[in-house]
C-alpha cells in the first residue's frame, strides 16, 4: 500500500509536468532474484535510478528504478520537445580496393623505410625493415602471439584523422632498451622492463614515428603531424590491445624487423581503415595529378606552335634548340638500379653453385644507385608499386 500511494503520487506530478493524463495498474510486488528477473527480459539495456531513502534512525537504505532506455528516452523527449538529439546513425563500414590497399601500403614502405635509417643510428647497429604486408580484417582476427608485448599508439593530430599503433615483443624492447643505453643488446628473456627501459623504447618509437610521418608527409604532399606516443605493457589477453582498434574492420600492417644478429622479430602497426583510405586517396590523387601533367604537355606544346606566326626568316638559336631538346627527348636510354657490387677471383667464380650467397660491398642501409647508360644520376631506396618493385629517388645528380 505505501509502494501503491507513492508510485501513484509520482505519476500524479508527472502528469501534472507533461500536461497529461498519466494512470497506473495497481503495483505487482514479490521477492525475486534481480539478475535472473533481468535475463527473461527483452530489456537488456536499462536506465538505472537510484534514491537514498532514509527514515529517521530506523532505515539507511536506497531505492532503485529501473527504466527501459527507449521508455526514459520517450519521457525525456516529451519534456524537452526537440531539444533532445536523435540517436547518430550507425556509421557505414568503410572498405578498401585492391588498388587503395596497394597504394597505401606503398606508402607504408616509404614512411617505415624513414624510420628504420633513424633506428639503425640510435641503435648503433645495421636494422632491416622488409616490404611490409597488408590486409584488411575483422578485428577479432587479429592475433598477436607473443605476450607480454609493448604497445605504443599516436594520435594524428594534423594532415590525417585517426590513430596509428605499433606492436613488438617484450624480448624486442627488452634488446632495443639495452643498445639505446649503449649496451650489446644481449638480455635475459625473462627480464624485467623496468621505467627507465620503458622510457628509452618510448623514445625510440618516438623518433621512429617521427620520422615516418615526415617521410609520409613529403610524400602525401600535405602536413602530418602526431601527439607524443603513449605506450602500454601488455601481459595478458587482447584486451589492451583491442581498445586500440576500433570496431569491425582494421588494417593490418606486418613489416619483419631484423637487428644485425641479435633479433628477428615481425613488428605489427595498426591502422584506421578510415585513415588507410584517407592516405590511399592522397597518394592517388598525386599520381593522377603527374599522369595528367605528363600527358597535357606535348599538346600545350602544339596548340603553341599552331598559334606562332610562321617566321619566313631563319630560326632563331634559342627555337632550334628547342627542337633539338624535343628530338633527343624520344631517344630511348636504359636505366638501370644497381643493389650493389663485388669484386671475386675467377677460381671463386667457376666454383659457383646455386643457392650460394654472394656478399657485396655495399651495407644494406646504403641507398640504391640509378644508373642512365652506365652513367650515375643519383640514388634511391626501393619500394612496391603494385605487384612490381619500383625506386624513389633520394638524390639526383645534374
Amino acid at each position: 500500500e505505501a509502494m501503491n500511494q507513492m508510485m501513484g503520487h509520482s505519476a500524479t506530478a508527472m502528469s501534472n509536468m507533461f500536461g497529461e493524463m498519466i494512470d497506473i495498474t495497481t503495483p505487482d510486488i514479490k521477492v525475486i532474484a534481480l539478475k535472473e528477473q533481468l535475463e527473461d527480459t527483452n530489456d537488456q539495456t536499462m536506465i538505472k535510478v537510484g534514491f537514498d531513502l532514509i527514515i529517521g534512525d530506523l532505515i539507511t537504505s536506497n531505492l532503485m528504478q529501473l527504466i527501459p532506455v527507449d521508455k526514459g528516452r520517450e519521457l525525456a523527449k516529451r519534456l524537452l520537445g526537440d531539444a533532445i538529439p536523435e540517436p547518430e546513425p550507425v556509421k557505414e563500414e568503410i572498405s578498401l580496393t585492391a588498388e587503395e590497399l596497394d597504394v597505401f601500403l606503398e606508402v607504408c614502405n616509404i614512411g617505415i623505410g624513414s624510420a628504420s635509417t633513424v633506428l639503425s643510428k640510435l641503435l648503433n647497429r645495421k636494422v632491416s625493415l622488409q616490404i611490409p604486408t597488408a590486409r584488411v580484417i575483422d578485428s577479432k582476427e587479429f592475433e598477436f602471439n607473443e605476450r607480454p608485448c609493448l604497445v605504443t599508439s599516436v594520435e594524428f593530430v594534423e594532415g590525417l584523422r585517426s590513430s596509428n599503433t605499433f606492436i613488438i615483443s617484450k624480448n624486442a624492447a627488452l634488446i632495443m632498451a639495452d643498445l639505446m643505453m649503449m649496451g650489446d643488446g644481449i638480455v635475459q628473456e625473462d627480464a624485467e622492463l623496468t621505467e627507465l627501459e620503458v622510457s628509452a623504447v618510448q623514445e625510440l618509437m618516438n623518433q621512429m614515428m617521427g620520422f615516418s610521418a615526415t617521410a609520409m608527409s613529403e610524400m602525401l604532399g600535405t602536413k602530418i603531424d602526431i601527439s607524443p606516443p603513449t605506450m602500454e605493457f601488455c601481459n595478458f589477453g587482447d584486451t589492451m590491445i583491442q581498445k586500440n582498434i576500433a570496431e569491425g574492420k582494421t588494417v593490418e600492417v606486418i613489416f619483419p624487423l631484423e637487428v644485425e644478429g641479435l633479433l628477428k622479430t615481425p613488428m605489427y602497426q595498426i591502422f584506421n581503415p578510415a585513415a588507410a583510405k584517407e592516405m590511399a586517396q592522397l597518394m592517388l590523387g598525386i599520381q593522377a595529378k603527374e599522369v595528367a601533367e605528363k600527358e597535357a604537355t606535348p599538346v600545350e606544346i602544339m596548340e603553341h606552335e599552331t598559334k606562332e606566326p610562321e617566321q619566313p626568316v631563319v630560326m632563331e638559336e634559342k627555337e632550334t634548340l628547342s627542337e633539338m631538346e624535343q628530338i633527343l627527348e624520344d631517344i630511348p636510354v636504359t636505366l638501370e638500379v644497381v643493389f650493389g657490387t663485388a669484386k671475386v677471383k675467377l677460381e671463386k667464380f667457376i666454383s659457383w653453385c646455386e643457392k650460394d650467397v654472394i656478399i657485396l660491398k655495399e651495407s644494406m642501409n646504403e641507398p640504391l644507385v640509378l644508373a642512365l647508360n652506365g652513367v650515375t644520376i643519383g640514388k634511391g631506396i626501393l619500394v612496391r608499386v603494385d605487384d612490381h618493385f619500383g625506386i624513389q629517388m633520394t638524390e639526383l645528380v645534374r
